[in-house]
């Protein structure tokens, strides 16, 4: 009689808060994991994206230790937009051939930087080509964002020297949790679930990761 009460009331023991470094729409960087023997429980094993309904969020991995992580947001600035403003939505006409080498220019220039900074840089490896995710809404055919977001996604594929159509993918716009180096291990909704994850604050990576094709 025992093991037959015993299983239900399990789902309601508290779970143990997981840490996770969590990267909102604009930011990223280099992000740092304890290494899969270690025993540290504060130190985090995932990294997450929310928010993916304008940007793109990028993941690679670097070793056992580190990855390259942002949630990219892309905009366009042309004569069409209302009074010159920056947009995340292409107008009708954009060539997105210029689009993409505006935003391709830019997410190279940005990543070299990053690279050298973090001290990874060098020839691009098969363990960064082989754990790229990417995910976002820009897959939806129809969407005002999709040339953007496209943009961004070949220009990174481009910059690791992969074809574009050969990496991991989560096509939604809610959260996506990432075990590191590379397993994909939830596809949530649009909130994260706060009873599972403890989400780390103010990490001096989580830099600023905006492109823009600015065509005034």
């Amino acid at each position: 009689m025992d093991s037959q009460w015993k299983a239900p009331f399990d789902k309601f023991r508290p779970t143990p808060f997981k840490p996770l470094h969590l990267v909102t729409p604009g930011h990223g960087g280099t992000y740092t994991f304890r290494n899969a023997k270690s025993s540290e429980p504060k130190k985090p094993r995932h990294l997450g994206f929310s928010g993916c309904y304008d940007s793109v969020g990028v993941y690679f991995a670097i070793d056992d230790q580190r990855c390259f992580a942002a949630n990219i947001s892309a905009w366009i600035k042309t004569e069409a937009n209302e009074v010159g403003i920056a947009s995340t939505a292409t107008p009708e006409g954009t060539d997105s051939q210029k689009v993409y080498e505006r935003v391709s220019q830019e997410i190279a220039h940005r990543l070299n930087m990053e690279s050298a900074k973090s001290g990874w840089a060098g020839p691009k490896t098969d363990v960064m080509r082989g754990t790229l995710i990417m995910t976002g809404r820009w897959m939806s055919k129809g969407s005002r964002t999709a040339m953007l977001q496209t943009a961004v996604a070949h220009a990174v594929q481009d910059w690791l020297g992969i074809p574009r159509a050969k990496y991991k993918s989560a096509e939604r716009d809610g959260v996506l949790i990432i075990e590191h180096p590379g397993e994909v291990v939830v596809r949530a909704g649009h909130w994260l679930d706060a009873s599972h994850w403890s989400v780390l604050g103010g990490d001096e990576v989580d830099l600023p990761w905006q492109v823009g094709a600015n065509f005034t």
